[in-house]
């Protein structure tokens, strides 16, 4: 799994925290917002917007944007800190 972020998105931070405190291990990779990586053609590919976090996981899942990221970490019922949805106020709320 790969996290493309940059050290002073908001965002990225929040991602990273929690793949850490999940134990999921991933490699990072880091998009030189200021030279304009992040409007790459190949950045592009893995965000339409060109925007950081992205999480990409094995089978290219499109996980742009750190709501996405989230949710998606939260819902995988393998990883350590799972809680199932519906256990959750959102989930119960719902």
């Amino acid at each position: 799994m790969k996290l493309y972020y940059h050290p002073l998105s908001g965002h990225s931070h929040r991602a990273r925290l929690l793949l850490s405190l999940l134990g999921v291990e991933h490699e990072l990779i880091e998009v030189d917002l200021m030279k304009g990586a992040h409007k790459s053609a190949e950045f592009l590919k893995l965000n339409r917007f060109g925007q950081v976090p992205v999480l990409a996981p094995e089978g290219n899942v499109d996980l742009s944007g750190y709501p996405n990221v989230n949710a998606w970490l939260r819902r995988i019922e393998a990883l350590p800190g799972f809680v199932e949805f519906r256990k959750t106020p959102v989930g119960l709320a719902a």
